[in-house]
């Protein structure tokens, strides 16, 4: 009999042992509180308003400065207001060029393909001061015009351009500001940037660095004899150029814009295939390439309908910056 009292109290020692073990371990163990890293981890979710998301960007940098996520990839912040959001990457897209006329088949138009992917192709690899087409983020287009100024087209486009309200950019050579100074001062005062286009019209493929040089700074001291300013903006005749012929050209700080869509006026007997090629084709960002020469009569006859079919479509246009 006293056993089993005994027994009984040594279990009923220990389970009040066991409970007060319990009760020590469960006072000295700290309740978790979410940390300011967590805080942070969430904010770079959803940034709040009064800290800007550059800041939380900052505290993910990665060893050499870059901004990632842990396996070294670019990070895109969101945020439900689009004001907020950071894209850290945002190089556009380039477009393919397109543009068709029913004259240039076979060998021509097999070799005009070829320059087209190969200038797609510089675009993408000198995003900073080769444009193929502009940011396609808004429905905004660029009318240029090249070749001018002539003594009666180019005056013509000016006039429409002015009575639409319309911006564009002309890229004028050297030997016709020198014959045509009146128009380019008019071009000018109408607040049409103009870009230069070589002075003689060569292929700069055929010039030598020197010629080169000499094409551009030369055309640019006529330029800025009529106008007062020099250009910073210029595309080469017949798009033609190397990775040498941009080191030339980025040398004396011009920028370098071709386009995406080609008109092909030039190769064209209809006018309304010039229109065709715009309403077949465009796109928000489009760099259209149109001629002014003395000998193209077709562009001033179709511009006024290509100005009224690109506002009916809800695009804007705008000169080059």
């Amino acid at each position: 009999m006293q056993i089993r009292q005994s027994k009984k109290m040594i279990l009923i020692v220990t389970l009040l042992l066991l409970a007060a073990l319990l009760i020590l371990v469960t006072c000295s163990v700290k309740p978790f509180v979410a940390s300011e890293s967590t805080d942070r981890i969430s904010d770079t979710s959803h940034p709040q308003e009064d800290e800007p998301v550059a800041d939380v960007a900052d505290d993910i940098e990665d060893e050499d400065g870059e901004v990632g996520d842990e396996g070294g990839n670019e990070v895109d912040f969101e945020d439900d207001d689009e004001n907020d959001v950071l894209v850290l990457d945002d190089e556009f897209e380039i477009f393919s060029i397109e543009g068709t006329a029913d004259s240039m088949t076979g060998d021509s138009w097999d070799r005009m393909v070829a320059w087209r992917s190969n200038a797609v192709l510089l675009a993408e690899q000198h995003r900073d001061n080769v444009f193929v087409n502009m940011n396609p983020v808004e429905n905004v287009v660029y009318l240029t015009f090249d070749d001018g100024p002539d003594s009666r087209n180019t005056s013509r486009v000016i006039d429409t351009l002015i009575e639409y309200g319309v911006s564009a950019t002309f890229f004028f050579t050297g030997e016709n500001i020198q014959r045509h100074g009146d128009v380019v001062k008019k071009a000018f005062d109408a607040g049409f940037p103009i870009g230069l286009h070589g002075y003689s019209h060569t292929s700069f493929l055929n010039l030598t660095t020197d010629e080169i040089i000499a094409e551009l700074n030369g055309t640019n001291d006529l330029l800025e004899a009529v106008t007062g300013e020099r250009s910073t903006i210029m595309r080469p005749p017949y798009g033609a150029m190397g990775e040498n012929e941009i080191e030339i050209i980025s040398s004396l700080n011009l920028d370098i814009y071709l386009w995406s869509l080609d008109t092909l006026d030039w190769a064209q007997t209809d006018a309304n295939e010039i229109l065709r090629n715009i309403k077949e084709f465009l796109r928000p960002g489009e760099i259209i390439l149109m001629h002014t020469p003395s000998a193209q009569r077709l562009v001033p006859e179709i511009l006024p309908a290509i100005i009224e079919f690109i506002r009916d479509e809800g695009f804007e246009m705008r000169a080059l910056p």
